[in-house]
């Protein structure tokens, strides 16, 4: 377990003392799911998970390197059950499961046909089909930045 203060600190050393965010910030994204919450104690005390300084730097290069908006990280670490483990096993597990996951969705994506026969509806579904295909690279990436991190 490492407190805030100390993993911040950690953080900093990797992505730049310019590219983390304050102690105060980095309180808020636990309360906002982008990094993991705390395991015991209260305020100052609070320890959290060892692996919340991978997550900061990971956050950090979503966000900066992939354009990847914070509430979609929440978004995807709620889908995948990220904050609410203890057991670090558990964690690689969950992450391993939700590439599956994208693996069958990629698959899926590159069975695309165009059923319909009329223009307009052509050009819908080749929009839906560029929405999924959008949302899935910003999964991949997601999980690229996370299995980075977190071998």
């Amino acid at each position: 377990m490492i407190g805030l203060k100390e993993a911040r600190e950690k953080a900093a050393d990797v992505v730049g003392e310019e590219n983390i965010p304050s102690y105060t910030s980095l309180r808020n994204w636990v309360s906002n799911g982008i990094i993991s919450g705390k395991i015991e104690g209260s305020r100052m005390k609070a320890k959290y998970p060892d692996r919340i300084e991978k997550e900061i730097i990971a956050a950090i290069e979503l966000k900066n390197e992939k354009d990847i908006k914070l509430k979609t990280i929440v978004k995807f670490r709620n889908k995948i059950g990220l904050n609410n483990v203890k057991d670090i096993n558990e964690y690689y597990d969950l992450l391993i499961a939700y590439g599956d996951e994208l693996k069958e969705k990629n698959k899926k994506i590159g069975e695309f046909n165009i059923s319909s026969d009329d223009p307009n509806g052509k050009v819908k579904e080749l929009q839906n089909q560029i929405k999924k295909v959008e949302k899935l690279r910003k999964e991949m990436d997601f999980l690229e930045v996370y299995a980075k991190y977190f071998k």
